[in-house]
């Protein structure tokens, strides 16, 4: 978790555990695994157009314990259905209000 960071529009990296509570994101972890629910209207998610169609989008910065180098990734909902965009090395759930990365 020390190296999971949300990448503001100014690509300033600030720690997912010290976004307020204002942003309405969560961060757990199970079984090993780090999860970050992200609020479409929470802080840093930004519209993104593409083809015509409307996602909520994200960039974040991470360790990827396979490849053993920081990572960065945008990843994507699309705002009217359930289908993800997903960014190589990570799994995403989209839901009509958050997304899980």
């Amino acid at each position: 978790l020390a190296d999971f960071f949300a990448l503001s529009a100014k690509m300033a990296l600030l720690p997912v555990l010290k976004l307020p509570r204002t942003c309405q994101h969560t961060v757990r972890r199970i079984r090993g695994k780090v999860l970050l629910i992200a609020s479409f209207r929470g802080c840093y998610v930004w519209k993104l157009e593409k083809d015509g169609r409307l996602y909520a989008a994200l960039t974040i910065r991470y360790y990827d314990l396979i490849l053993k180098m920081t990572q960065v990734a945008t990843v994507s909902c699309p705002l009217k259905t359930t289908q993800p965009q997903l960014p190589k090395g990570l799994s995403i759930s989209c839901s009509e209000v958050c997304m899980t990365v």
